[in-house]
């Protein structure tokens, strides 16, 4: 993942469409106030999701720097219709958290530009809107996805770019 404020300067110096042409993969946001990653490789055993709590910081995210975020694309960067999500090395989207298994979820998109995401049998689950995934529901800017305990937000290339002008 990377902080957010890695697509600042392009939304800065680019019109929406420039930046949407620059940036065509939907992003996966993380909000670091309400929960903090914790990287699988800190972590030795399996531990259940009811033993981890979120992390409460007393104030209300305002910097954009608060904001992680991951690509919605394929490993090495190729347009594919079928990505992985895990802590797993070999996934195309990587969440690296104790609350996420190695494949934990797929994400498609469709012939026609939409997305979806599945549940592949992981351990702690995937939800939409706090919803079991449905996979004939596509995806649309601002479903929050819950991977684990990681939550992010789904965002297609236009909301992200707005999302980032908001934040600065």
């Amino acid at each position: 993942m990377k902080m957010l404020s890695y697509w600042l300067k392009d939304a800065n110096s680019l019109d929406e469409l420039a930046y949407c042409a620059k940036h065509p993969y939907p992003l996966l946001v993380h909000n670091t106030s309400s929960y903090q990653l914790r990287p699988v490789e800190k972590i030795m055993a399996t531990i259940d999701r009811a033993v981890l709590s979120p992390v409460r910081r007393g104030r209300v995210p305002s910097a954009i720097d608060e904001y992680e975020a991951v690509p919605v694309r394929a490993m090495g960067g190729e347009h594919t219709f079928e990505l992985t999500v895990g802590c797993g090395p070999e996934c195309d989207v990587r969440v690296n958290d104790v609350t996420v298994s190695k494949i934990h979820a797929l994400m498609t998109q469709d012939a026609r530009g939409f997305w979806y995401v599945q549940d592949v049998g992981s351990t702690t689950g995937t939800h939409v809107n706090e919803q079991d995934t449905d996979p004939t529901r596509p995806l649309q800017s601002g479903d929050k996805i819950a991977f684990g305990m990681v939550e992010v937000t789904f965002h297609l290339p236009a909301s992200h770019y707005a999302l980032v002008r908001r934040l600065i």
